[in-house]
């Protein structure tokens, strides 16, 4: 019986109408990865391929990525 209670009490707070979660509504980064530098300490510097967030500058460097389409050739 006891086992019969605490289902309804879980069952009661999994779906009680309380405040929904909070929404996003900020501005949304652009990432890609690239290599960098590992932070600077007393051992010899190390590279690793990390996301990081794309500025300005970086954006108007990389031109837009061109899709091809194939057809196929008859001989």
């Amino acid at each position: 019986m006891e086992g019969l209670v605490l289902r309804q009490g879980r069952a009661s707070s999994r779906y009680a109408s309380g405040p929904s979660p909070a929404s996003f509504s900020g501005p949304v980064r652009k990432w890609k990865k690239q290599w960098v530098l590992s932070q600077p300490n007393k051992a010899p510097p190390l590279l690793l391929f990390r996301w990081t967030p794309v500025t300005a500058a970086d954006s108007a460097v990389e031109p837009r990525k061109r899709r091809f389409y194939y057809a196929p050739v008859s001989t």
